[in-house]
This record gives structure tokens, sequence and C-alpha cells, in this order.
């Protein structure tokens, strides 16, 4: 059994979402960074990865759960420039709309729960299946 490297005091079992982020940051080869970690914690609840198309399709979805910052105005600009993806990005937005609130909720006490039950208490769906 591994250590996961985000919070080593303490453990979080597989399928929680404090793992989920953890084998994010080992999977991408990332060091979690504070001023990161909110928008870390929305790629794994929505399943993305950090490509351009999914960072995009994250600040759609945060854009429709009601949060714009200067990034996601920025992204939701560049995503009406990739007209193959809006599609995506459309469904993403649809997807923040649809959530309970979740752009500004502290995931701190969260880490331990089973992912699946985190997504279900948001309804939240992932952007890739």
């Amino acid at each position: 059994m591994t250590q996961p490297i985000l919070f080593p005091e303490f453990y979080h079992p597989h399928t929680t979402l404090g793992r989920e982020l953890a084998a994010f940051y080992e999977r991408h080869e990332l060091v979690p960074e504070p001023r990161h970690l909110h928008l870390d914690t929305y790629c794994v609840l929505l399943r993305c990865g950090l490509s351009l198309k999914d960072e995009i399709a994250v600040h759609w979805c945060l854009a429709g759960n009601g949060f714009l910052s200067f990034e996601g105005v920025c992204c939701l600009v560049l995503g009406i420039a990739f007209p193959r993806h809006f599609g995506f990005f459309r469904a993403a937005y649809r997807k923040g709309r649809k959530a309970h609130r979740f752009h500004s909720l502290d995931f701190a006490p969260l880490l331990d729960q089973p992912l699946h039950a985190v997504r279900a208490q948001l309804a939240l769906q992932p952007l890739h299946p």
C-alpha cells in the first residue's frame, strides 16, 4: 500500500475523494499547491484531465454553477474559439447548472468520503464517462 502524497498525515482509502485527488497528483506528476487545490478537486470530481479542452470545460461547468473568475471568462471566450468542442463545453455548463452549488465548498471535510457519494451529494455528473 502506498501512502498518498496529499495530506500524508492521513490515509485516504481508495475510492475516496482524498485518495482520488492524491492519485490525480501522482498521475500527472504534480505537486499540490494551495492556490490550485480547488481547481484540481474540480478536475477529480468532473473526471477531467489537464488537456486544454478539459480545463476549458471545467471553467464552463463552474460558470454554470455560478462562479466566474478572470480565468473563467478567458476560458469561456476561448471555448467559443473551438467550435468543434462547443457541444462538450455547453454540456459542461449545463452539468454545472444542474449541480448543487459546489464552487464555494470547503472540500477538506469531504476528503474521506467516497467519491461517488460526494458526486451524488452535489448532484454533479462527470464530464467524461
